[in-house]
Formats: C-alpha cells, structure tokens, sequence
C-alpha cells in the first residue's frame, strides 16, 4: 500500500499529517502523553524526549510518499508459503502498529537485535 492517505496512522486523524517529520512528531508526542497519564517510567523524562525529537524531526524527511510500515517484521509475525514453486510472503501477523510513513521504519525493530549491516536478505527485501 503506497501512496494511499497521509503519513501516520489510518483512522486517527489528530495522528496524520502531509509529511512523516510532523506525523511522527505528533504519534511520538501522543505516546509522551500516554506515559505520563498512566504514570509509566521511562529512561529519560518525556519532555527530554519530546524536545530531542522536535529538534531531529527535520532529519525524519527522507519519506516523501506514505506507505504501510508494519514495524515489527520479526519471523513469527511473516507468514511464507513455501509450498508454491517460488515461495510468496502472503501474511502479515500483528498489525496492530501498522501506520502510514517511511519505509526505512521497518528496519528499527531488526537494529535492536542486531546489526541489520549483516542481513543481507532483509537489505534485499
């Protein structure tokens, strides 16, 4: 799905925006919001992590056309069919984080288990 929609995510319009430096700015901030409403304890203050990311936000400008980022492509959640002579992704598990915005999103959840340098499948994916 590319190019369908703004940036963020779909059916909650105070989440979307023309660009992903805003969308994002605006999920990241909603997500602060919840942390403090519900008194969780993060790694560093929300503010501090509001105001680093309103002050990176403008390097987030890669994505010009909005496309469905899953973001937690690990291997329970990619369903194969390898019964088929070339074997096809035909489901995507747990899309519940789903939103609109740049690719290169996708590769976060990977980095945090190791170095996606060295994974040459998903690169080529």
């Amino acid at each position: 799905m590319t190019g369908e929609g703004p940036f963020g995510h779909p059916g909650r319009p105070d989440l979307c925006a023309r660009t992903w430096p805003e969308a994002i700015r605006w999920i990241v901030d909603a997500l602060l919001d919840d942390a403090v409403r519900y008194s969780m304890v993060l790694p560093l203050p929300s503010e501090v992590v509001r105001e680093r990311l309103h002050a990176a936000a403008a390097g987030l400008g890669a994505g010009t056309t909005p496309v469905r980022v899953h973001l937690d492509l690990s291997d329970a959640n990619v369903v194969v069919d390898l019964q088929r002579s070339t074997p096809q992704v035909t489901e995507f598990n747990h899309h519940e984080r789903a939103f609109r915005g740049d690719p290169a999103a996708d590769l976060v959840p990977p980095a945090l288990l190791g170095d996606v340098a060295e994974d040459a499948d998903l690169l080529a994916g």
